[in-house]
């Protein structure tokens, strides 16, 4: 199983975390791909996982024409003096969609280097 690492930042509204993950390459081109594909009137949800679902999960939830809603959650795990210690953030915001569309070259371009 081909994987990536990613650093994954979050900065919503006064909390914000980071955790190191690794993505399926395949789960990862699928999830570019869907986004290439999504048009303004017919989105349907998509969602990203990391290998250890609790890790990460990111969901596009289509909230109505024009835009998405953008639940995600990060949960980071790290020892402190012997005990675990995991911290969770989770939340979700709103997304025009037309940000999307600005983007779309850039995900043309992860697209490439994934196939």
């Amino acid at each position: 199983m081909k994987s990536i690492n990613y650093l994954v930042i979050i900065k919503d509204d006064q909390l914000a975390g980071q955790v190191d993950i690794w993505i399926e390459r395949n789960e990862f081109a699928r999830f570019v791909e869907k986004l290439l594909n999504a048009e303004n009137s017919e989105i349907e949800n998509i969602s990203l996982s990391a290998i250890s679902a609790e890790e990460l999960k990111v969901i596009f939830i289509n909230q109505r024409i024009g835009g998405y809603e953008i639940a995600y959650s990060i949960k980071k795990m790290r020892y402190l003096q012997n005990r675990l210690i995991e911290t969770t953030l989770k939340g979700f915001f709103e997304y025009d969609i037309e940000f999307l569309n600005q983007s779309k070259e850039k995900l043309k371009d992860i697209h490439k280097l994934l196939s």
